[in-house]
């Protein structure tokens, strides 16, 4: 497998036949079949001598293996903290470089350590220069990673660094999409807070309310409807978000939104009666208007309907809709 002693000295932590190996010229750098240098086999506490005494000899620790990955990645995958440590001692320059390099798979050693939930790592090498705005194969970067885990506290280190808040992936997502699709209303509160455009879609044309129905959590729908998004607004295939409310398999949402005291507030923005769009979608999701009307008390319900039927900017066909539901409901 391409391994020589000193692979095989490192493995075994022998730091005496690491000396003499190294005094008879064996080669410190050398890698084996999958790229790895002796520094690839020094992951265990008993091993951290072995490392140091390397990572002093000289052993570059930017060298990378067949998956393009140094041993940094390893140790962002890893979380062995006496590792990141002794390679966070290392000169400032090789820092520099070590913590921008990108493996095959796209991901810097800061990605790793955020993919793996690594958020302690992460702060460490954010505040010792880590590429922040790196992105991987499909387009996504550091703070897309964060705001999809959740990891609020990395993605406010990520923004104090300059982090790039409007970047798209190759699917037209950006960190506030990631985070309304996994339902992390911290999160989205912070990008809110620094100015992050919320009125954007993706390739496809859905909006965040759209993104969010996904997450399960009728929280981040609220946020995201009280920041003013537009629950009618259609995707690419003339589908919107309350549409996608009714759906198949979203039972358990439409009940958790229902139930959700902030609907009491938001029911004239989810039902609209003013155009012929969207009487022909207060039909199509006939069911959850009147689940959604029900929610409120029948002075609320009147409130609504009474706009609707008394609205002269309404067309007749509109203000029946409204009549006949004002009926259904036996306000």
């Amino acid at each position: 497998n391409g391994q020589t002693m000193v692979h095989l000295a490192a493995l075994q932590a022998a730091e005496q036949v690491m000396k003499q190996l190294i005094r008879q010229g064996f080669d410190l750098n050398r890698q084996d079949d999958d790229g790895l240098t002796p520094l690839y086999f020094c992951f265990s506490d008993r091993k951290l001598t072995i490392l140091k005494f390397l990572l002093n000899a000289g052993v570059p620790s930017t060298v990378q293996d067949k998956d393009g990955e140094t041993i940094w990645h390893i140790a962002c995958v890893t979380n062995w903290p006496g590792v990141i440590d002794a390679l966070l001692s290392q000169d400032n320059t090789v820092k520099s470089e070590a913590v921008k390099i990108v493996s095959k798979n796209g991901r810097t050693p800061l990605a790793e350590a955020l993919f793996h939930g690594h958020a302690q790592i992460a702060t460490y090498l954010i505040q010792r220069g880590a590429h922040i705005n790196a992105q991987n194969k499909s387009g996504v970067t550091p703070l897309m990673l964060a705001a999809l885990l959740g990891q609020a506290h990395v993605v406010e280190i990520l923004l104090d660094n300059n982090a790039g808040l409007e970047i798209q992936d190759m699917g037209g997502k950006t960190a506030a999409t990631y985070a309304a699709y996994h339902g992390h209303v911290e999160v989205l509160g912070l990008l809110r807070q620094r100015r992050a455009k919320f009125d954007i879609t993706d390739i496809f044309g859905a909006n965040l309310l759209m993104e969010s129905v996904h997450s399960g959590n009728p929280k981040a729908f609220l946020f995201l409807l009280n920041a003013g998004l537009d629950p009618h607004r259609k995707t690419v295939l003339s589908e919107t978000a309350i549409q996608r409310i009714t759906e198949q398999g979203t039972s358990h949402f439409q009940a958790l939104l229902l139930n959700s005291p902030s609907i009491l507030l938001n029911a004239d923005k989810l039902i609209n009666f003013r155009s012929k769009e969207g009487l022909i979608e207060v039909f199509s999701n006939f069911g959850f208007s009147k689940r959604l009307l029900l929610r409120l008390s029948k002075p609320q319900r009147d409130e609504i309907l009474g706009k609707m039927i008394g609205d002269p900017a309404c067309s007749l066909l509109c203000i029946g809709a409204a009549g006949l539901l004002k009926d259904t409901l036996q306000c």
